[in-house]
């Protein structure tokens, strides 16, 4: 089977939901400015890969989750800047978040592997890691 899309190269959208399925899937392939979208992407082939968002940008409030069914999943695949977003990979290999570049407020949904994957920059340590650090005044204030 072909590739699974649920928005192509889109633009400017809120409130939406994308859902692909295929032999690779993706929620949402190569799209801009989005606000409060769920993203699904199932990856049913031989080595099929799921993604909720790939190739994304200007995300805020979002939820991607990406399954392999026989291969890899990606809840936010190669984007960059994403607010308030939650991520969740499931297959062989899960990522919620695999190399992304300018991040605050990201939650983990819960993946295979790990919360985050490949090469990522600018992340916001303090609202992003996988287990939030609960400090006293002292360390505050350090």
């Amino acid at each position: 089977s072909g590739f699974g899309y649920g928005f192509y190269a889109c633009r400017n959208l809120s409130n939406c939901t994308g859902t692909g399925t295929g032999s690779n899937g993706f929620g949402f392939y190569s799209c801009k400015n989005l606000s409060n979208c769920i993203g699904t992407g199932t990856g049913t082939g031989t080595n099929g890969n799921g993604y909720g968002f790939f190739y994304c940008n200007n995300l805020s409030n979002c939820t991607g989750t990406g399954t392999g069914t026989n291969g890899n999943g990606y809840g936010f695949y190669y984007g960059n800047n994403l607010s308030n977003c939650t991520g969740t990979g499931t297959g062989t290999y899960g990522y919620g978040f695999y190399s992304i570049e300018y991040a605050v407020n990201c939650k983990h949904g819960g993946s295979s592997t790990n919360m985050w994957g490949g090469e990522n920059k600018n992340i916001d340590l303090d609202t992003c890691r996988k287990t939030l650090v609960i400090a006293d005044k002292t360390e505050l204030n350090a």
